[in-house]
């Protein structure tokens, strides 16, 4: 059977546009925005749909990519989490492999590596300022890479001050990381 999804989108927001909104009391100001803004972001999900797929892949090599850069360090700051980001990563690396891996099982990943990678900052703070600041700024560098790829993701939705400094979603998506000036 065909998937409809798109077509149940654009009925979705067909309706918001020519039913729902039309009908939103004008004296109700929170309502009228909270009914556009629900269009706002169906238009925003119509549009990326066919991209999720290749985000969910470039969000969880990212996060492969924090895992591997954290790796050394975590040994030497805890032996356990090191245990447990390798394991993550392990899984991680699998799914991404995996050509019918379920979206719920690479996004569940990138948050078991992020998850860990917050424990370990936290561990770190306790000890040698050294392996400390490795991994707050293999965190810092990480998080900029995924902040690349949100701005691109939400680049419709009109909110980004300078969107000449974002690259496209699609270059972005193609690399799985965000392209240097």
């Amino acid at each position: 059977m065909a998937d409809h999804t798109l077509d149940m989108l654009r009925s979705s927001i067909r309706a918001m546009n020519e039913v729902v909104l039309p009908a939103v009391d004008r004296s109700h100001p929170l309502a009228l925005e909270q009914a556009t803004l629900v269009t706002k972001i169906l238009q925003l999900l119509e549009q990326r749909l066919p991209h999720w797929p290749q985000r969910l892949h470039t969000d969880l090599a990212q996060q492969l990519e924090l895992a591997q850069a954290l790796a050394d360090d975590a040994l030497a700051v805890s032996p356990a989490v090191a245990r447990a980001l390798a394991e993550a990563a392990a899984s991680g690396r699998a799914l991404l492999a995996a050509p019918d891996a379920a979206p719920a099982a690479l996004q569940q990943a990138c948050r078991e590596i992020a998850g860990l990678a917050g424990v370990l900052v936290e561990a770190a703070q306790a000890g040698d300022p050294a392996p400390r600041r490795r991994i707050e700024a293999a965190v810092v560098a990480a998080a900029d890479a995924g902040l690349t790829v949100q701005r691109a993701w939400f680049m419709p939705q009109g909110w980004e001050p300078d969107p000449a400094a974002v690259p496209a979603l699609e270059d972005v998506l193609r690399s799985g990381r965000a392209p240097q000036p």
